[in-house]
């Protein structure tokens, strides 16, 4: 198992402003995969001998969202390194203006002698970096000039990426404090047990998943606009015998394998074991192998063998590493079917290494988080025992937080790298409940905002209608579901 993997269960993380950061591949870097990786694709398939490529770059950035300075020579270095590296190819960048025209373009690529014209345009839109390329092949002539699209290859690309720390820091954004704002009556389907919001997919959008006792539902929300995508039977999942006076469930979303498109991980208590899965075309939950011939959990045929995974206690996306992802799962006794002591940690190739629990921990959280240095990432590991302890841990320190109840999960909400921990009390059944929001420091954690909340049975974060707002959505014992936005001051 890799390293990095290795350093999330010995929790040896660093986490935070004024602390060293782990180095990983950046969200610049992953916006450049996204548009490059096809382009030179298509660019290999093009001429088996020795290829020239003008490359403009144009960037639509207002004066208000921001400057670019920083930014033209880190996406000009990282796409010059992408093209210099694939065989019997030159290269050229071209000088371009955000007005300049596809004519003037290709006729500078003429002049250069070129036999290929790459443009790519660089905007802001609704908290995200999009980066669209087209690729053309230029014919002229004494009479006339004239573009074709490259024949039989992909010639258009585009990535997308959320517009976080290391965006903000390079563009110059100044920083966002936040406010806080409740929307209350949500609509949700009836006995919703948790929820989630990802990418399932791979269009860039998420998509909002809700978990009831019998079915997966999904939607997408673009702001106030939402239209359901599916509805899923959760028939490959093996019933308990016993019937529970009080059902809960847990759900999450992560890529595991890198392709930008979210996994599900799912688990029930009326159910033996839960899985992860893969969201089909077709509207169908399908066991995810990853990289190896059986799915990582087992949910039918073996429900109480070893390998079935109990609750989901944290995921660690491949969007945040350089190789693949993670998942964090209780596991299930292969006795008796009994939720163990024990965390499972599953990848895409690895079907689950186990890790004992320190005695009494009921909630584990973790996460990475961009920080303003290019490549540099925060890496947080929280557990929260029965007594309602919470533990931050870090390089050399623990920060200890009272009077926290079993739901917990990670955020930076504002993107100004700077992790937010959102966490329910530990107030008695029945009880009215109180949602907090921390933010961490280099010298301990703060609060940031509370407020009282009916008692939460599930909490979750992530831009769950598409707005560029990280929110976090709630789901009470009731099954009303609230959600709380993150509004820029100002």
């Amino acid at each position: 198992m890799r390293a990095a993997l290795m350093s999330v269960i010995c929790v040896l993380f660093c986490w935070c402003p004024g602390l060293q950061a782990e180095r990983k591949t950046s969200s610049v870097d992953r916006l450049v995969d996204q548009v490059m990786t096809p382009a030179t694709q298509s660019l290999l398939q093009l001429q088996s001998g020795h290829r020239s490529i003008g490359l403009a770059l144009r960037f639509h950035v207002k004066r208000e969202e921001g400057g670019v300075s920083k930014l033209v020579p880190m996406l000009t270095q990282l796409l010059s390194g992408r093209l210099a590296v694939l065989p019997r190819t030159s290269f050229e960048i071209l000088p371009a203006l955000p007005t300049s025209t596809l004519s003037n373009l290709e006729e500078a690529s003429e002049i250069s002698g070129h036999d290929f014209l790459l443009i790519l345009d660089f905007s802001l839109h609704r908290g995200h970096a999009h980066l669209s390329g087209m690729l053309r092949r230029v014919h002229a002539n004494f009479w006339s000039r004239i573009r074709e699209p490259v024949g039989g290859v992909q010639h258009h690309f585009f990535g997308r990426m959320r517009v976080d720390a290391t965006f903000r820091q390079l563009l110059e954004m100044p920083h966002i404090p936040l406010e806080f704002s409740w929307e209350s009556n949500v609509v949700a389907p009836k006995a919703t047990l948790a929820v989630a919001s990802g990418d399932l997919d791979g269009d860039s959008r998420n998509e909002l998943v809700w978990l009831t006792p019998n079915e997966v539902r999904v939607e997408r929300w673009m702001g106030e606009i939402g239209l359901e995508v599916a509805r899923i039977p959760l028939t490959g999942l093996v019933e308990r015998p016993i019937r529970l006076r009080r059902l809960w469930g847990t759900i999450a979303t992560v890529d595991l394998d890198g392709d930008r498109t979210d996994e599900l991980a799912i688990w029930t208590s009326h159910h033996r074991a839960g899985g992860i899965f893969e969201v089909t075309a077709a509207g169908a939950l399908e066991p995810f192998n990853g990289n190896s011939e059986t799915p990582l959990c087992n949910t039918v045929d073996h429900a109480t063998s070893s390998g079935a995974c109990g609750p989901v206690y944290g995921t660690v996306s491949a969007q945040t590493w350089d190789e693949s992802g993670s998942v964090f799962v209780g596991d299930v006794d292969p006795v008796r079917g009994h939720l163990s002591s024990r965390l499972r940690v599953l990848t895409p190739t690895a079907s689950g290494r186990l890790m004992t629990l320190p005695e009494g921990i009921a909630t584990v959280a973790t996460g990475v988080f961009p920080q303003k240095a290019v490549g540099d990432s925060c890496e947080v590991l929280v557990t929260v025992d029965r007594s309602g302890r919470m533990r931050i841990r870090s390089v050399g320190d623990v920060i200890t937080v009272p009077g926290v109840g079993a739901q917990v999960a990670l955020a930076d909400l504002n993107d100004d790298g700077v992790v937010e921990i959102v966490r329910t009390s530990n107030a008695h059944l029945g009880e009215d409940d109180e949602l907090v929001v921390h933010s961490l420091h280099a010298h301990g954690v703060s609060v940031q905002y509370s407020a009282a909340v009916p008692p939460v049975r599930f909490l979750s974060v992530g831009d769950s209608n598409n707005d560029a707002r990280t929110d976090v959505l709630i789901v009470s014992e009731s099954g009303d579901v609230r959600r709380l936005n993150g509004i820029p001051a100002g």
